[in-house]
């Protein structure tokens, strides 16, 4: 008898559907909808490995043939004897919670189980739902990462980031680490206008940030040199996401002044991921820089050994325990994500916080599945969201697994591998591309997997951007 079940929902879009009004467009949400099941295929990566028990993994899409199973096999994946399934979601979408809730499909999933860890991309009501439906069922459940009833209204408030801000000024006075870049919170087009012009006075550049949205899509930085040169563009960027756009139809807004990185770098920027126990303490997940590509987006992730000199490595994890700490007090339990951005003298100065699961979490628990816990000392991982491929639509996964599999025989002594994480939707872009996570024993040696794996099926004509500290 299989005692356990970790029950991963992928409700990425689900979940954002929360953040989005009246103002978007049917084709809008479609659009985020499918970014957002693109992503949904790194859940097979979510999680700790179920030596008690079995996997089952709810995506709103089947993935490409091959997947799960190259997955399943590889040693940070989730392994065959896990007993790692997919169930596709027989839902309306995104609200892929609907498609599994009833008790006929969760007596499908749980099978003999007695109890049911769940993990999910964020809180929903229909995930919720779904939780209220197992329980009824006669079975135990276990929510390692979901906030709290207590931290509900918490978690709301800070994935706004004027809610983030407004909750840092309302804090300072129990901050050490924790710096905000000077800004305000406004609630027209106007006032971004006239913060604009005031940062171009000043001689500075500024970042406008739309309250909701994610991976950095609604974030739009202007540096010194452009708005000294072209303030009425700036102005008109702004303008027309504001007609058009329906998170930037929707007030408020954070205008901040521009950390200008370390020269070289077009951004320096840092996740740290870690979670609330129920006790109270916190416990780091991973902590390193991001990839960010053009100006402002999320594309990966570098962490564990090497990754992070011992300035910068104890900084960012202070910011994150002070945080972790802040948010205990306010009685919040769960996953949270700080991230942070460096100016030239080295210092930090925090973006946004997300109570939940967010882009890094699969590539930190790839690496805490291969090495265990305190990962971060023995090994390395490297994660790429936007690695381009020489192919095009799904057909051509077949050869990118044959040429992966060759590429981890080659490195097996080096203790490297390398995994797919990403494929369906996103080989059928205009832009072919991959996810792709490689562990490593050092972070220089993730850095350089990743170079050898691009020149092996990669391709290399500048139309995906790349970190400057790559």
């Amino acid at each position: 008898m299989a005692d356990v079940v970790d029950l991963v929902v992928a409700n990425h879009a689900e979940f954002n559907r929360l953040g989005m009004g009246g103002g978007f467009s049917l084709a809008q949400r479609r659009s985020w909808d499918v970014a957002a099941h693109a992503l949904g295929e790194q859940a097979l990566l979510w999680g700790e490995r179920a030596r008690e028990g079995r996997r089952r993994v709810v995506l709103p899409r089947a993935p490409v043939d091959g997947f799960v199973e190259d997955i399943a096999n590889s040693t940070g994946g989730s392994r065959k004897q896990d007993g790692v399934e997919v169930h596709v979601a027989d839902a309306m979408l995104p609200f892929v919670s609907r498609g599994v809730d009833g008790p006929e499909v969760v007596e499908r999933l749980m099978g003999d189980a007695s109890l049911c860890r769940i993990y999910a991309w964020g809180s929903t009501p229909g995930l919720y739902r779904l939780i209220e439906t197992i329980g009824q069922s006669g079975r135990r459940v276990q929510t390692p990462e979901l906030p709290n009833a207590g931290g509900a209204r918490l978690a709301h408030e800070l994935d706004g980031k004027a809610g983030f801000r407004e909750f840092m000024e309302r804090s300072a006075g129990k901050l050490h680490c924790l710096n905000l870049p000077p800004g305000r919170v406004v609630h027209c087009v106007e006032d971004i206008f006239g913060e604009l012009e005031r940062y171009a006075k000043l001689g500075k550049g500024a970042v406008v940030k739309a309250d909701r949205g994610a991976g950095g899509y609604t974030v739009r930085i202007f540096t010194v040199g452009q708005l000294a040169g072209s303030l009425e563009v700036a102005k008109q960027d702004i303008s027309v996401r504001a007609r058009f756009d329906g998170f930037w139809r929707s007030p408020p807004y954070v205008v901040e002044q521009h950390i200008a990185p370390p020269p070289g770098y077009g951004s320096l920027a840092f996740t740290t991921d870690w979670v609330v126990e129920k006790d109270g303490s916190v416990r780091e997940v991973g902590t390193g820089p991001m990839k960010i590509v053009r100006g402002s987006l999320y594309s990966g992730v570098l962490a564990g050994r090497g990754a992070l000199t011992s300035k910068f490595g104890a900084r960012a994890k202070g910011a994150g325990r002070e945080m972790g700490r802040l948010l205990a007090c306010e009685g919040y339990r769960g996953w949270f994500d700080l991230d942070l951005v460096s100016d030239e003298t080295g210092a930090l100065y925090a973006t946004e916080v997300n109570l939940r699961r967010t882009s890094p979490a699969h590539a930190f628990d790839t690496a805490r599945r291969r090495w265990g816990g305190g990962w971060q000392r023995r090994g390395a991982v490297f994660s790429d969201d936007s690695f381009a491929v020489d192919g095009c639509g799904i057909g051509c996964y077949r050869s990118l697994r044959s040429s992966l599999k060759g590429f981890n025989l080659d490195h097996r002594d080096d203790g490297m591998e390398a995994i797919i994480s990403m494929a369906t939707i996103t080989l059928g872009l205009a832009t072919p591309r991959i996810g792709v996570v490689i562990t490593a024993e050092h972070a220089h040696c993730a850095l350089e997997g990743a170079k050898r794996l691009k020149g092996l099926i990669g391709v290399t004509d500048g139309c995906v951007e790349e970190a400057a500290w790559l």
